[in-house]
């Protein structure tokens, strides 16, 4: 069960971090295709959009990445209170039982 559970929020990360990455490209790609048509300037408006949905990916993923590790950082502390209290090792004991 605790295998599966893994899989998923990897599977789930994965699916996230993707999107975070396509979306803001593909909006600036876009419309920056959609303000060349209007403005007769291609393909310099397409290119500008297009850096710029990229900047905003990446910096979706910092920011992103950021989150994740401090409430990555966040769990390891209160495992370890837990630990300290004595509810990690009571709780770990229950599961074992059938």
């Amino acid at each position: 069960m605790r295998d599966s559970k893994e899989v998923f929020r990897s599977l789930s990360m994965l699916t996230q971090v993707s999107l975070q990455l396509l979306i803001p490209i593909l909006i600036g790609l876009f419309g920056g295709i959609g303000l060349d048509k209007a403005f007769h300037s291609s393909p310099w408006i397409t290119v500008v959009g297009a850096l710029l949905g990229i900047a905003g990916a990446f910096r979706n993923l910092y920011v992103w990445s950021v989150r994740e590790s401090h409430r990555l950082e966040q769990s390891e502390r209160v495992k370890q209170a837990k630990a300290e209290t004595g509810y990690l090792v009571l709780k770990e004991e229950d599961e074992d039982d059938p």
